[in-house]
């Protein structure tokens, strides 16, 4: 995860279940931070960034917490934030971007019948109301993207179908409503942007006997 000064790196490691980061000084190269422990038995790690302040986003148990820091001292993290409480921790789907000084984040909740939740934090650090959307399953896959028109582009997968919508940034109304993509099974990742044109574009993984198995979907929002 690049920013101006430094390239930051959050994981898992999965021998400890702890979530982890790096930080290396791009013009140097030199390590700032290496290895350094964010949190214990947690998971799905997520970076984004309002200006010098990286906020690393992660699950532990059915909850969503982040931690801040700013890249001119990157080994002080700031106390863990509660930012949602409903976190599926079966599906393990999250994922974050960036509009403006705040970063949205999409969720599988553990609310059934409207698991898929958009949620935003700015630098006061004190969560948004959640946005739901009823009859939306992201159990599968999730992906979120902000477009050039400053609109957040939700990709997802159910057990069953695989779906994108388009939602206003300030989280305030829907663009466009749940689309169906693809009528498939057993997806396992997804990921979409949008290019020079203006089309989005997704690409999803889908599991089978291949080693190998990907479809390439292309839609445009006119």
């Amino acid at each position: 995860f690049p920013t101006r000064r430094s390239s930051d790196l959050a994981y898992v490691n999965t021998n400890t279940n702890e979530v982890r980061y790096s930080v290396q000084d791009l013009s140097t190269q030199t390590m700032l931070v290496s290895d350094d422990l964010v949190a214990t038995g947690s998971r799905t790690p997520k970076l984004a960034n309002i200006g010098n302040i990286i906020y690393l986003f992660y699950g532990t148990n059915s909850n969503i917490l982040f931690r801040t820091f700013n890249i001119t001292n990157p080994r002080t993290l700031s106390t863990p934030v509660t930012f949602a409480n409903n976190y599926d921790a079966t599906y393990n789907n999250m994922d974050v971007t960036v509009s403006g000084v705040n970063i949205v984040a999409a969720y599988c909740s553990t609310n059934a019948g409207q698991r898929l939740t958009l949620q935003r934090v700015g630098l006061n650090n004190v969560p948004s109301v959640p946005v739901t959307f009823a009859g939306q399953d992201p159990t599968n896959a999730l992906d979120i993207f902000i477009d050039s028109a400053n609109r957040l582009v939700v990709s997802y997968a159910s057990a069953t179908q695989v779906k994108y919508l388009v939602y206003a940034a300030n989280l305030l109304g829907s663009i466009l409503v749940p689309t169906t993509l693809e009528s498939i099974a057993s997806v396992s990742k997804i990921t979409g942007y949008e290019d020079a044109v203006g089309s989005y574009t997704f690409f999803y993984g889908v599991s089978a006997v291949q080693t190998y198995n990907q479809d390439r979907k292309s839609t445009r929002l006119n």
